[in-house]
This record gives C-alpha cells, sequence and structure tokens, in this order.
C-alpha cells in the first residue's frame, strides 16, 4: 500500500522528466510565447511590463494579464533567461497538475486510489497535457490555480477558516491574473459557496462577498493600471462575431485529440468526437438506470460529490466564457488544443468519478464491471504509446519556433548573414526576432482580428511598405510555415501589388526586394 501511495509523487517526478526531454530545443515557442518572454525580459531590464508592436514600438504589455511574465522574471533574476525559465516552470507546474488531479479525484470519489492512480497516470500520458506543458504558455500555470482552487474551497467548505478562504481567494486571483477568463473560476468559487455550503445565509453571503473582492482586487488594479498608461483598462474591443464554423472544425480537431493523438481528416475527426460523446452519454444513463434500480431496492448509493459537481461547473462556465470572449471580444481566439486544455482536465476529473461510481454500483455485475476495468485499462494504453510517441518526436524535432523546420530555415540563415541594418518586412516578423535577434516589421493588416472588421487605410499601409523597401534597399520575407495568420496578405497578394523581384525561394518561403 506505501508503494501505491507514493505512486502519484512518482508519477509527477516522472511527468517533470518527461517534459525536460521532450523540450531538449527549449519550451516550444508559439506567437503568444514571445510575448511572454519578451515582457518578462524588459521587466528584467528595467523597462516595465512591456512588448514591441508589429511596427516596431516598445509599448505597455496590455493584450495579456501579467502573472505568467512576471514569473518568468523571477526566474530570471539569477541569470536564467526567461524562455529557458519557462522550461522549467512549465515542468515543475507539469508534477505539481498531475499529483493535484490524483488527490481531487481520490477526495472526490472518497477514496478510490486505483481511480486516483489512474487519473494521474491519465495526465501525465495525455498528448493534450504534454503539448501544453511543453510550450511556453498560460495554460499550464491556469490548471494549477483552478485544480488547487477548487481543491481548497472544498477544504474550506467542510471546514471552514477564514485563513484558508481569503488564501484560496488569492490563488484564484492568480488564475485570474494568469488568463482573463480566469473569471470563469470566480464564477465557479462564488457558486461552490453560495450552493454548496451549509452554512447559513449570511454566512454564505459573507464568505461569497470575501472571495469575490479578494480575487478580484488584482485584476482590477491591473485594469487600472492599463487605463493610466494607455488610456484602456485592454486592447479588445466590444463588437459582435459569433463563433465560426471555421473554429468549430478546429474544436473538433482538438477534441478527438484527446482520444487519437494524431490529426485526423474531417469525416474521421468528427466520427471520433460524435464516438467520445456517445459513450458519455452511454455511461451517465447507466449511471442514472443502477442508481435508480438500487433506490427501489432500498440499497445505499454513492452520490456525486462537492468536488465533482465543482467541476462539471467549471467545465460549463468556462466553455461559456470562452464563447462570451470570442463572440464579443476577441474573435480571433482559436478553440484549439491549447484553449480547451482546461477543459480536458476538468472532463477528465469528471469522467473518472463517473467511472468510480458506476465500479461501485455493478459490484454485483459479472459483466458491466469487468467492461469498465477494461475500458480504463484501454485508454490508459492507447494514452501510455501515444505519450512516448510524441515525447520521442518532440526530442528530436522541437515544437513552434524551437522546432527542426524553424531552426534549419535557409531564409533564416539568409537573414542572419544580411547586414545588421537591413529594413525587414514579414508576416513573421515575431519569427525573425526570436530566432535572429533582428528587428523586423510586421505587414499590414487586412481587419481588425479581434472585431473581424475591415482596416479602410490597408491599401494606403500596404504602398508605404512598398516605398520604404524601395527607399531603404529593404527586403519583404514570406514565410509558408505560418498559416494562421489570415488577416495578412497572402504572398500572391503581394506579388499583385507590389512591384516585388524574388530574391531566394526555399520550401519554407521566399526573400523579395522592390524592383528599382
Amino acid at each position: 500500500m506505501v508503494l501505491v501511495m507514493l505512486a502519484i509523487p512518482g508519477m509527477a517526478v516522472a511527468g517533470a522528466a518527461v517534459i525536460l526531454f521532450a523540450t531538449v530545443w527549449g519550451a516550444g515557442i508559439s506567437p503568444d510565447s514571445i510575448s511572454y518572454v519578451q515582457a518578462a525580459r524588459n521587466l528584467l531590464m528595467g523597462r516595465g511590463l512591456s512588448v514591441f508592436s508589429p511596427s516596431g514600438e516598445l509599448g505597455p504589455l496590455l493584450h495579456f494579464p501579467p502573472l505568467f511574465p512576471v514569473a518568468l522574471a523571477a526566474i530570471g533574476i539569477p541569470g536564467v533567461d526567461p524562455a529557458e525559465g519557462a522550461r522549467w516552470l512549465n515542468a515543475l507546474v507539469f508534477g505539481a497538475n498531475i499529483t493535484l488531479v490524483g488527490l481531487i479525484v481520490y477526495r472526490a470519489t472518497r477514496g478510490s486510489l486505483w481511480i486516483a492512480l489512474l487519473s494521474s497516470w491519465l495526465m501525465l500520458a495525455s498528448y493534450t497535457m504534454l503539448v501544453i506543458h511543453s510550450t511556453a504558455i498560460t495554460e499550464p500555470l491556469f490548471i494549477l490555480c483552478v485544480l488547487l482552487t477548487l481543491l481548497l474551497l472544498d477544504a474550506y467548505i467542510e471546514r471552514p477558516r477564514l485563513w484558508l478562504l481569503v488564501s484560496t481567494a488569492l490563488v484564484a486571483a492568480m488564475g485570474l491574473m494568469t488568463r482573463y477568463i480566469g473569471g470563469a473560476l470566480v464564477f465557479t468559487g462564488a457558486w461552490m459557496l453560495f450552493f454548496l455550503n451549509k452554512r447559513t445565509g449570511r454566512s454564505r453571503l459573507r464568505d461569497l462577498v470575501v472571495f469575490v473582492c479578494v480575487s478580484c482586487l488584482p485584476a482590477l488594479l491591473w485594469s487600472i493600471r492599463n487605463l493610466y498608461l494607455a488610456g484602456a483598462a485592454s486592447d479588445r474591443k466590444l463588437a459582435y462575431h459569433p463563433v465560426t464554423l471555421q473554429q468549430f472544425d478546429v474544436a473538433l480537431d482538438a477534441l478527438s485529440r484527446w482520444l487519437v493523438p494524431v490529426r485526423l481528416p474531417g469525416m474521421a475527426r468528427g466520427a471520433v468526437v460524435f464516438g467520445e460523446l456517445l459513450v458519455l452519454v452511454a455511461l451517465w444513463a447507466l449511471t442514472v438506470v443502477l442508481s435508480r434500480n438500487r433506490a427501489r431496492a432500498g440499497s445505499a448509493e454513492p452520490t456525486s460529490s462537492r468536488l465533482q459537481q465543482a467541476f462539471i461547473t467549471i467545465f460549463l462556465a468556462y466553455l461559456g466564457f470562452l464563447i462570451l470572449s470570442i463572440s464579443f471580444f476577441d474573435a480571433a481566439t482559436p478553440l484549439d488544443l491549447r484553449m480547451l486544455s482546461p477543459l480536458f482536465v476538468a472532463g477528465l476529473i469528471v469522467l473518472l468519478c463517473l467511472l468510480d461510481r458506476l465500479l461501485h454500483l455493478t459490484e454485483n455485475r459479472r459483466v458491466m464491471r469487468p467492461a469498465i476495468i477494461a475500458l480504463c485499462a484501454l485508454l490508459a494504453l492507447s494514452y501510455s504509446i501515444s505519450a512516448v510517441a510524441w515525447s520521442v518526436n518532440n526530442h528530436n524535432t522541437g515544437g513552434g519556433y524551437a522546432s527542426k523546420a524553424w531552426r534549419q530555415s535557409e531564409l533564416l540563415d539568409q537573414i542572419k548573414s544580411m547586414p545588421t541594418n537591413t529594413v525587414i518586412f514579414s508576416n513573421g516578423a515575431d519569427a525573425i526576432y526570436w530566432l535572429t535577434g533582428r528587428t523586423a516589421y510586421g505587414l499590414p493588416a487586412k481587419k481588425d482580428i479581434n472585431t473581424q472588421s475591415v482596416y479602410e487605410n490597408y491599401p494606403a499601409g500596404l504602398a508605404s511598405v512598398g516605398d520604404r523597401l524601395k527607399k531603404d534597399d529593404g527586403i519583404l520575407v514570406y514565410f509558408d510555415l505560418i498559416t494562421w495568420r489570415d488577416y495578412l496578405p497572402s504572398e500572391d497578394e503581394l506579388t499583385r501589388a507590389l512591384p516585388l523581384k524574388l530574391i531566394k525561394k526555399t520550401g519554407a518561403g521566399a526573400i523579395y526586394r522592390i524592383e528599382q
């Protein structure tokens, strides 16, 4: 039994080791990662939390909350570069998340050790979790705040102490200062304190007010800072732009990878997601039927725990806040693996609590119980195989802008060989900055990515790019590797609008100059 109890900490250590092994080329770097690392570096250099705009101007960090860059800067105080700090931070956070999921499931199932071990193992071997924890992004830290907040709130409701409530609210505040969608966490905490709390009405209301005020205060102060420095609480604008079919298709891809860790064609991934939903509905229906049979027989039956209800609530709240954010504030938010990762964790906890309840309800059934155990074993085996394959592949190639395709790009080698004062415009200005240290300017956008409104001054902006390239004998670098910036002009649009002369063409893109 002692060895079994040590298995969860052992898996936590293994998870951290897997991330460090898979990120031997550095943490995966996305465009958002560059902003986080850049803000951390600027903070260490005394410039405050600031980032460079596509036009090369330094301005205050507005688009993202501050906690992740501040954490990277704190790691950088002894001299560790924030990019390397992100790698180690996410490895440690992965270990913590593996441990917390195991503890939460153990508590939610009232001591079901084997289900708790399975939950930690599925966290460790999950393709979704491996991808996000190997990348310098905010989701791992946000998931840690979610898990810790709901676990502490459950402990507070069981045994109320003011210091524990305030501490829990501070953890929720960290979640909100990691990602703005942390408002879903504050909502879930308030819901738990009001509806799952057995205290008197006045005490419940007091708990709710204390929790909401403490958890929202840092975000309020951050908004005041933004208003003072930039005249706006955020760079997002209010407008209506509903979720698109393209975003829905991306969501299907992410959901299918919860079960099959490879990109599937449209019909196949739709079938996989439909199958996942069908199995969940079947398991839930079976639970309802067996519970009613027990009730009719007068036998005691296991009930949903407070933590299980809490994670159902955070699942629904996070999904609701995400749809509201896309529909009114940030139309460019993709419903991808990264954005849906907190839903995976909440769904995993709820699913395993459901399976544990089914195991109790089918104790005397010779067919159903072995079938449920076989389902769990199959899930663990398939996750394990995909985890090994992903870890080896990521170890060999790297991820994001740290991947082999970017590190060995001929275009970037060509840029490095040019004079340092060369004027560069590109659809991958952030990649050039990250991989060469050169300052590059972004191309004019055709539309506002947050509101999807068309820029009327786009033609003038494109003409000014041509004038600058001609005046300074600059270059235009177009990366075919970048496929996600549909708000920028395509290579074909650029060659039609500007008198471009091809200098170098590779499989990764091309370099152009203006014909003199």
